[in-house]
């Protein structure tokens, strides 16, 4: 079972976005602080962790780039209230591949599945399926 690993102190808040990857067959599992995500990635590798923009120790692009440190290939999404221009600015150049709304709803989580399929899908990020 592929694992996702969802970092934030607001399990309330999430609960409903986080119950669609569950019920889709993923393995959710949840950090509050992202020194412990970090932990948690060095030990098993999540297929997605997202993050809460802000953690009580570090922010969501801190924690991003300690994250591509250990693994370059990391998929990442952050809950975010930044406007759409000012969330690509701030994640530019860190392969953020998506923004979830700061409430985010049941669709949102199934978009952000089905982008996560689309990237497994593509030919150069698969040779096998070219």
């Amino acid at each position: 079972m592929h694992q996702v690993l969802i970092v934030s102190s607001d399990v309330q808040r999430l609960t409903d976005f986080a119950e669609v990857f569950s019920s889709s067959g993923f393995d959710v599992v949840w950090e509050e602080l992202g020194a412990d995500a970090l932990q948690r990635v060095q030990q098993v590798r999540p297929l997605l962790v997202i993050l809460d923009e802000y953690l009580e120790d570090m922010t969501a692009w801190e924690a991003i780039q300690r994250l591509l440190s250990i693994d370059a290939t990391m998929n990442t999404a952050v809950v975010s209230r930044l406007d759409p221009e000012k969330f690509h600015s701030v994640s530019e150049g860190l392969g953020v591949m998506a923004h979830i709304p700061f409430c985010p709803t049941k669709l949102s989580a199934m978009e952000v599945i089905e982008a996560r399929h689309l990237i497994i899908r593509l030919p150069f990020l698969n040779p096998t399926r070219a």
